[in-house]
């Protein structure tokens, strides 16, 4: 037998962000893998969103560059939040990775947060008892700047 008929078939995909990722996590201890022009990376962990060249961390050009921060106790972690410079050279950010650690140093979290944005959202998808929280790029001639975590 022959049916003769039409079938129509609509997809769609919804993303859906919470508003609501509860409180900034404050204090702790920053480092980086190096130090370009007194850009120290404490800049990314002082409640500050200035994005330009006065409140940036800079590392040197290198391999791999790294910026680390260990929170003062082990903190329940839904959700990065990261603030890129908006004076020039943002791309600098492409393709970063975030790298979450707990208390015991195990990682709990890594992602490749793909294209450079002025600020970042990165949601979890669940939430992960963090440590640390480490922030790096892979390759040579790397420079990691950041505005604030």
């Amino acid at each position: 037998e022959y049916y003769d008929f039409d079938v129509i078939i609509k997809l769609c995909e919804i993303a859906y962000s919470p508003d609501f990722t509860g409180p900034q996590i404050i204090g702790g201890t920053a480092s980086q893998s190096s130090t370009s022009y007194d850009r120290e990376a404490h800049y990314a962990i002082d409640n500050s969103l200035i994005n330009t060249w006065s409140g940036i961390t800079r590392t040197n050009d290198e391999v791999d560059p790294w910026w680390k921060w260990v929170l003062d106790s082990e903190e329940v972690v839904g959700h990065v939040r990261v603030y890129n410079r908006d004076d020039c050279c943002g791309a600098r950010l492409n393709n970063a990775f975030i790298e979450l650690f707990d208390g015991s140093g195990n990682l709990v979290f890594s992602k490749n947060v793909g294209p450079a944005e002025l600020v970042k959202e990165v949601f979890l998808g669940g939430v992960y008892n963090v440590k640390e929280v480490l922030i790096r790029l892979q390759g040579n001639n790397k420079v990691l700047s950041l505005a604030e975590v």
